[in-house]
């Protein structure tokens, strides 16, 4: 039997990609972001706005572009992408967001409606696996409200998320 001792395992640049722990785990170099908002946005009631993502909690990569509020992935994969978006101010009727790829919807978060405005104070969500080609693809968020007017701002009520699962 053979036994092959490392701490790292490297490519032929010298960059490291995978990490042996002293207790024998491996720890793979990953790609995964937080960005969230740090001040409050304003939505034009019955309008797709996009979510500004000012704020990086995390970026392994650096892939995602604070500077036009997407994520921008230079590894071609499968990508877990997870979002929340908080709305308030106001009593309205219909709240809304969606995954947006390449400037086209991709996918909805959930959705609420009422129909006698009775809506305030309301989180969307949306946990979604999507393809990324490594090259061209970028995803964003949009939000829509229907008399809730504020996205609201902070790590906890809204944030744009993701990790690459495999290739």
């Amino acid at each position: 039997m053979s036994v092959l001792k490392v701490d790292s395992i490297q490519n032929t640049g010298g960059t490291t990609a995978i990490t042996i722990n002293g207790n024998g785990f491996v720890i793979p170099k990953a790609v995964a972001f937080s960005v969230y908002k740090s001040g409050n946005q304003s939505l034009s009631s019955g309008t797709w706005t996009e979510v500004t993502w000012d704020t990086e909690e995390f970026d392994t990569a650096g892939f995602f572009n604070t500077s036009n509020n997407r994520f921008e992935p230079q590894i071609a994969g499968y990508y877990q992408i997870n979002f929340s978006v908080n709305q308030s101010s106001g009593v309205g009727n219909a709240v809304l967001a969606r995954l947006m790829k390449n400037g086209v919807t991709y996918r909805f978060g959930s959705y609420h409606y009422h129909s006698s405005s009775e809506i305030d104070d309301y989180q969307q969500w949306a946990s979604i696996m999507t393809y990324m080609n490594g090259s061209s693809d970028y995803l964003s968020v949009d939000a829509f409200g229907i008399g809730l007017q504020t996205i609201n701002s902070g790590s906890t009520q809204s944030n744009f998320q993701g990790y690459l699962v495999g290739v």
